[in-house]
């Protein structure tokens, strides 16, 4: 969306507004250290998980108890979360 606000403030739409273009040129920067901090961490967990949760287990739990902390954490919430929400039969039950 950043993109087609560019175009959109450039002024391919009809009105050109200069000020909201340069704005939102100077907003890239933030947009894409954001999305490589959250792929950086993204990669972390996966590697986390990958290699058997040794953040997790230098806790000082076993490697059951470890599991099924991951489990809880990461797929038990979330479910959980969306069961409860389908049940009260929320219209946004997504979000």
């Amino acid at each position: 969306f950043l993109f087609i606000d560019l175009g959109t403030k450039l002024g391919f739409d009809g009105k050109s507004e200069p000020v909201a273009f340069v704005l939102v040129l100077l907003s890239l920067p933030v947009i894409v250290y954001g999305l490589a901090y959250i792929m950086t961490l993204m990669g972390i967990f996966v590697a986390d998980t990958f290699y058997g949760h040794p953040f997790l287990r230098s806790l000082g739990m076993g490697a059951v108890t470890t599991d099924w902390a991951a489990f809880i954490m990461y797929l038990g919430i979330p479910i959980l979360t969306v069961i409860i929400t389908l049940l009260k039969k929320k219209d946004n039950w997504w979000e």
